[in-house]
């Protein structure tokens, strides 16, 4: 009795202590590291190290991850900034617990608590981004109306809260943010099936769309694409499952409606686009420009003449941003080098630490994804990876808790989803 007791005790707590990690990935990151620890703690506590490797076994590719942990590892054998180094790995020391600490966690019994774990991510997405909204309206309700009418002070009318860092100020970097609530869309949308009652799935679709607006509001170029993508392919998916193909059409004419939304109401689309267009003639180019398209083009220069320096190894993990720092300075790349900027892409940005061995161990992760998704038709993870296999060419993932946390928790995550397609 008491060690049916005890089991029970142990569930709760590691459920209770998985519901905070996934809250406090999307809303208040820094309590992290305490839920992380607490985890680790019940893993080792439940013990059964014989049946975790034989869990472990059934999920082989995650370990991957803790692999490319392992390989920045030794990129510090060979690296002069040390205490840098040491830094970037702490940041990264959830690549190596969470995939082998999630799919071999008895006590979570995530087979039968998987729809709650995901419905509770999506209300947390759902609440952090109603926060930030009426935290958006507060602040321009009281700057515009109260100060304005009681001419305390003049109130710059551009600026805006409802859009991109303004609206995630204080709380996560809006491209990350971006594709944290696109997960909890992904989840949102994959849970709609056919057991469900009309009115539980007008509700989600409801909270998709809602989510959906944020994800634009964000204003991350690479997050709006990715959820342009995920909202084709369900609508795709949905055609085929239920046998109804004109979902098709309104699935791509929802994006084109969602896209000229964007384009004439966002602020700054017009001149963001011109940028992006203007990039791609070298002759438009300016050096000291700070604007995010020119930038991330002068990094991917200097990325791939660094790799092409030292391909195999890389110049180490604790170096990679000083090399970045000093191939700025000498290709007068000065508006790069004032917003010191990483590569904008992780595939670069590895390769610069650790080489192309380490690109090639970043790509082998994301093809097992898609392998497994294709094998257990696990739809979920597959269109997750293959928008992460695209949305990191822009973004160093890796070189920040968001980043590292969004790979480690989530891949494991909907790694361990089952196909719904027959509910």
């Amino acid at each position: 009795m008491c060690f049916q007791e005890s089991n029970m005790s142990k569930n709760k707590i590691a459920f209770y202590t998985f519901l905070g990690l996934l809250a406090s990935s999307v809303m208040t990151p820094k309590l992290l590291p305490f839920f992380m620890v607490l985890l680790l703690i019940i893993w080792f506590w439940e013990g059964a190290f014989s049946k975790k490797i034989i869990l472990l076994k059934k999920q082989s590719f995650l370990l991957l991850l803790p692999a490319l942990y392992i390989l920045f590892l030794l990129g510090m054998l060979h690296t002069d900034n040390v205490p840098y180094g040491l830094q970037k790995m702490e940041t990264r020391l959830s690549l190596l617990l969470l995939p082998l600490v999630l799919p071999t966690m008895v006590s979570l019994n995530f087979s039968y608590n998987r729809r709650v774990f995901s419905r509770w991510f999506v209300h947390a997405a759902s609440l952090l981004a109603a926060f930030c909204l009426l935290r958006a309206t507060g602040i321009y309700v009281y700057e515009v109306f109260i100060l304005q009418k009681a001419r305390i002070l003049e109130v710059d009318m551009s600026s805006n809260y409802f859009y991109y860092s303004e609206l995630s100020k204080g709380i996560m970097h809006p491209g990350y943010l971006a594709m944290y609530v696109n997960t909890a869309i992904i989840m949102c949308l994959y849970d709609i099936r056919k057991s469900l009652t009309k009115g539980a799935k007008f509700r989600r679709l409801i909270q998709t769309l809602f989510l959906a607006i944020f994800v634009v509001l964000l204003y991350s170029k690479a997050g709006i694409a990715a959820l342009l993508l995920i909202l084709i392919a369900f609508g795709i998916r949905a055609a085929i499952l239920m046998k109804k193909w004109w979902f098709i059409p309104l699935s791509i004419g929802f994006v084109v409606l969602l896209m000229s939304g964007i384009y004439y109401f966002v602020p700054n689309t017009k001149t963001r686009v011109e940028f992006l267009m203007a990039a791609k003639s070298d002759a438009q180019h300016n050096p000291a420009s700070t604007e995010s398209t020119q930038t991330r083009i002068h990094a991917w220069k200097a990325a791939r003449e660094l790799i092409a320096e030292k391909p195999i190894f890389g110049h180490g993990t604790g170096d990679a941003m000083d090399v970045l720092y000093k191939k700025y300075e000498e290709r007068g790349y000065i508006g790069a080098l004032s917003k010191e900027m990483n590569a904008h892409n992780e595939y670069f940005q590895t390769g610069i630490a650790v080489g192309f061995v380490g690109i090639a161990l970043l790509v082998l992760i994301f093809l097992g994804s898609l392998y497994t998704a294709v094998r257990r038709r696990n739809f979920a993870l597959g269109i997750w990876a293959f928008c992460t296999f695209l949305i990191v060419y822009f973004e160093s993932y890796l070189n920040t808790q968001a980043g590292v946390v969004f790979f480690a928790l989530f891949l494991p995550f909907l790694t361990l989803f089952k196909n719904d397609d027959a509910a």
